[in-house]
């Protein structure tokens, strides 16, 4: 699923979370889908092609979600996708 987002845009939402939420450390994989199902279906559709690319083991997935894994944001996409299919 190509990225339809600009760069702006990520760095809006990553911006915005930490202004709202504080930085990102020390978050489980359970808090970060709980954040995001609480965010919506809108939200996630926003957000989603980020965490693929975390999922492959992208850089940016330590720098705001340290400790977090490849493996753990294949999880959260798996569980916010089933999620958000209506």
């Amino acid at each position: 699923m190509p990225d339809k987002r600009s760069n702006a845009e990520r760095d809006d939402f990553y911006i915005r979370d930490d202004d709202e939420e504080g930085a990102a450390t020390g978050q489980t994989v359970e808090d970060v889908i709980n954040d995001l199902m609480d965010k919506g279906a809108k939200n996630w559709a926003r957000v989603s092609n980020d965490f693929y690319e975390m999922s492959k083991g992208g850089q940016v997935a330590q720098e705001f979600y340290p400790g977090l894994s490849a493996s753990d944001f294949g999880k959260i996409v798996r569980e916010l996708d089933a999620h958000f299919s209506y």
